[in-house]
């Protein structure tokens, strides 16, 4: 009976051993990388970055590429023709869209990202989340004056023109 406990004992401890031995190897192998499976690139060949997630719905499959942007990565999501604006409208505090724009904040892990407007930009937090009373909002059809509350805002700013990349774009194996 001692033998069998003495070696249930030696066993628990080899598999605990094995699995705290392969948890560490797996954290070091993951601090500050990104998947490397895949890559987005544009027609012309221009990389935009890794491929971090997939969405697949009724309307077509959505990409979302880890770019850099100093030192960091900022997520994008991207479709086959276009950058998807991850926001409907900018918030002011100006009554004419002037001034420094606000969006929503994220609830996510990421730095605030959000593509948006014709010729879309990526912008990113710069700034501390505050509630706001936005006096307008740039929408795709303009300014438009409106005075409503937003408990958790955060200031933007432009990062990366994404003008720069030309549809059609493509996942390639990396």
């Amino acid at each position: 009976m001692r033998l069998r406990v003495t070696i249930s004992v030696a066993a628990t401890i080899l598999v605990a051993a094995g699995i705290f031995e392969a948890v560490r190897q797996a954290r070091a192998q993951s601090t500050n990388t990104l998947p490397q499976g895949f890559v987005v690139v544009d027609a012309n060949g221009k990389l935009l970055g890794p491929v971090i997630g997939v969405q697949y719905g009724g309307s077509g499959n959505l990409t979302t590429v880890a770019m850099p942007f100093k030192g960091e990565w900022l997520p994008v999501d991207v479709q086959r023709d276009s950058f998807l604006t991850s926001v409907s409208s900018l918030l002011f505090l100006t009554s004419d869209c002037t001034g420094q724009p606000y969006q929503y904040a994220s609830f996510g892990p990421w730095v605030e990202a959000t593509a948006f407007g014709a010729v879309p930009t990526l912008f990113v937090a710069s700034g501390p989340h505050q509630a706001i009373t936005a006096e307008s909002y740039l929408d795709s059809s303009g300014c438009n004056k409106s005075a409503e509350s937003w408990p958790d805002a955060v200031p933007i700013a432009p990062a990366v023109d994404l003008s720069v990349y030309t549809p059609p774009f493509s996942v390639l194996p990396k």
